[in-house]
């Protein structure tokens, strides 16, 4: 028996007194820290497709309450505008809806904004769940620039294409401009500022930010969601635009959402947006002088 502990492993020896064997304690192993990548809010995690239908839902539903809201005050400042005047011509009227722009482009940014905003408040989502990350903005001031010259490249080949195959194409785009300075009022250079910054923010909040990622849930896939996106952004511009110029907002619409996608953020496309429609005002501000009353 003696033998076959000597053939083992020492024991450690015992304490004074008979006391159990010290044995001291092992270095301590240092992991270390593990890093864990945050989720991508964009594709809204925490929300299940029946779920995002319903959000489309309802912002279908605030979108129009809006619409409703804003013919309801432009109607009711229309009849304290001409309760003494009985029936106002024409050329009265189309005064009054230029007047009303930049008052009716502001109510629908902040009406559809705040149905986004409520939205979010009731699932519980924040800023990011619409590509609006602060932290990319310096980095998307530029990108938003390079995305208008390359629009302008598509655009020009697009339309020259166009042009070359059918020429009237040529015409009907002069016919959008001529529709351009019929709505919209000849404005200062930096009303134009603000009315572009205006129209870029809530644009893109709405449809690359709120919409396109919510298809993208319901639907399951990026190309159906920028499609249907695309589709509503085509459609809402085709009451006050000629065709060859929604074949414009098309590609518009496919940049930004591009873009968007590849950002995971909404900045760019607000710059973008934004600086386009400023260099459309103030081309046509330039260009047509005093034609354009």
């Amino acid at each position: 028996m003696d033998e076959m502990q000597g053939m083992g492993a020492a024991a450690p020896a015992a304490g004074p007194d008979g006391a159990a064997p010290h044995v001291p304690f092992a270095r301590p192993v240092y992991l270390p820290p593990v890093y864990t990548v945050p989720p991508d809010r964009l594709l809204l995690p925490d929300e299940s497709r029946r779920m995002a239908w319903g959000d489309l839902a309802r912002f279908a539903v605030l979108g129009i309450a809006v619409e409703i809201l804003i013919v309801v005050v432009i109607r009711t400042l229309a009849v304290i505008s001409f309760g003494e005047l009985g029936e106002p011509s024409e050329a009265l009227k189309d005064e009054f809806r230029r007047a009303m722009l930049l008052p009716t482009v502001a109510l629908r940014s902040v009406g559809w904004i705040t149905a986004v905003v409520l939205i979010l408040r009731h699932r519980h989502q924040g800023p990011a769940s619409i590509g609006l990350i602060p932290s990319r903005v310096l980095l998307d001031i530029p990108l938003g620039a390079a995305i208008v010259v390359l629009a302008y490249g598509l655009i020009a080949l697009t339309m020259y294409t166009l042009f070359y195959l059918w020429p009237e194409v040529a015409e009907q785009m002069r016919e959008n401009e001529q529709r351009i300075m019929a709505f919209v009022p000849r404005l200062t250079p930096w009303q134009f500022v603000f009315l572009a910054m205006l129209i870029g923010l809530y644009e893109e909040t709405v449809f690359r930010g709120f919409l396109m990622p919510r298809f993208r849930r319901a639907t399951g896939s990026w190309a159906l969601a920028i499609l249907l996106t695309t589709m509503v952004f085509t459609v809402l511009h085709s009451f006050d635009q000629t065709w060859p110029a929604l074949i414009v907002v098309t590609i518009l619409a496919l940049l930004f959402s591009a873009v968007t996608i590849w950002r995971r953020s909404i900045a760019s496309a607000i710059i973008a947006h934004a600086l386009f429609d400023l260099s459309q005002f103030l081309g046509l501000y330039w260009l047509a002088g005093d034609k354009w009353a």
